[in-house]
């Protein structure tokens, strides 16, 4: 990403549950081998996510992943204080 190599990244044989997380250095090694047109799915929290389509040739990829902005609403509730009155 701009921000930097992202540690923790999810990358996932799209369609499956075969997966694994990049390093501190933004690397890793698929368990699976790998073969023309498939996909890498590679995901991030606060990221969009990035596909790559493996090529017969591929031997090293490079996702980049892209900041998604994050829109946050919120909203206010206020509660008024009322006066209690005791009876005696």
């Amino acid at each position: 990403s701009a921000d930097g190599p992202l540690l923790g990244a999810t990358v996932v044989l799209k369609g499956t549950t075969i997966g694994v997380n990049t390093d501190e250095n933004g690397r890793f090694t698929f368990p699976k081998k790998l073969k023309e047109n498939d996909v890498l799915l590679v995901t991030f929290l606060g990221y969009k996510n990035s596909e790559i389509i493996i090529e017969d040739d591929t031997t090293y990829v490079e996702p980049y992943l892209k900041d998604n902005p994050v829109i946050i609403r919120t909203a206010f509730r206020t509660k008024t204080n009322v006066p209690t009155t005791l009876k005696e």
